[in-house]
């Protein structure tokens, strides 16, 4: 498909989802399918364009989350998931660098999307944790977890470091 496509410099993996209650209330299908969309799908994603984005000497950008480094209460499978994709992120950056293929994680708080719109009242404690520990002190627009993607992508931005983990 890249080649039909003219090529491909960058590969963005924006793909999640939340999944709700403790570690022990998770049920062993919505785990696995927690890690499939979260971390698997990713690993899949990128093998698939590694060879097209080692010729280009391109981009990998994956969307984390602060919840990686942060525990979410009732989203364990959630945050376990993104702290496995962070790992993943860097084990790229570090057997892809080599060839030229930048891999970056950028680890957003709570962004108001269709995924997380603007925080219901059970959940607005989280938002107000992850805005205090978050570079940007408040809840994201979509937009502007956008243009941090498209930052981390430009090669002279980021034609310096890898594995780099943007919070905001």
């Amino acid at each position: 498909m890249a080649a039909a496509l003219g090529g491909l410099d960058t590969l963005v993996s924006n793909a999640g989802a939340t999944g709700r209650g403790t570690l022990r209330q998770v049920s062993l299908e919505e785990w696995q399918a927690t890690f499939d969309l979260n971390v698997r799908a990713t690993w899949l994603l990128a093998r698939a364009a590694y060879d097209a984005l080692e010729a280009a000497h391109g981009s990998v950008v994956v969307t984390t989350s602060i919840s990686a480094l942060h525990p979410t209460p009732r989203a364990g499978a959630y945050s376990v998931s993104k702290a496995a994709l962070s790992m993943l992120v860097r084990h790229l950056a570090l057997e892809w660098g080599p060839a030229g293929v930048r891999v970056n994680a950028v680890a957003p708080g709570p962004t108001h999307s269709p995924m997380h719109p603007a925080a219901p009242a059970a959940t607005k404690g989280a938002v107000s944790k992850y805005s205090r520990i978050a570079v940007i002190r408040s809840s994201l627009r979509s937009k502007t977890l956008a243009q941090r993607i498209e930052n981390s992508t430009c090669p002279s931005a980021s034609r310096w470091w890898s594995t780099r983990s943007v919070t905001t």
